[in-house]
């Protein structure tokens, strides 16, 4: 998807893992959802590529770590990139934690989902 084709539908900060908060958009196009990670305001690189829903969601079928989320963004990506995500998906509620590092989908997808289209 080309970022022109994106529509704008939410944008938020979220606390990252341990300090500093993460500003984020949501975006939609053609009926899929994506978020883009685009201010950091402490320490640490990250991508702004716009990742599909259906990329994240994924992996809600079991624990979920940074690391796991970190693969969505490519083999030579930032080691940021996956815990900045999992803390944009605490904040929309998506997921919670279950151990030391360790998350798990609060099941609440399809809600979120409707939610963000009205």
């Amino acid at each position: 998807t080309v970022m022109s084709d994106l529509v704008h539908v939410k944008k938020g900060y979220a606390p990252k893992l341990r300090s500093g908060f993460i500003k984020y958009d949501i975006y939609e196009s053609f009926g899929e959802i994506f978020v883009a990670m685009v201010h950091n305001y402490q320490k640490g690189t990250h991508s702004t590529n716009a990742i599909s829903l259906s990329s994240i969601s994924k992996y809600f079928d079991g624990v979920i770590t940074s690391r796991l989320l970190n693969s969505i963004f490519g083999v030579n990506s930032n080691k940021n990139n996956g815990s900045f995500l999992i803390a944009i998906l605490l904040k929309e509620k998506l997921i919670e934690r279950c151990g030391r590092h360790k998350y798990r989908s609060t099941n609440s997808l399809d809600t979120w989902q409707s939610a963000l289209k009205n």
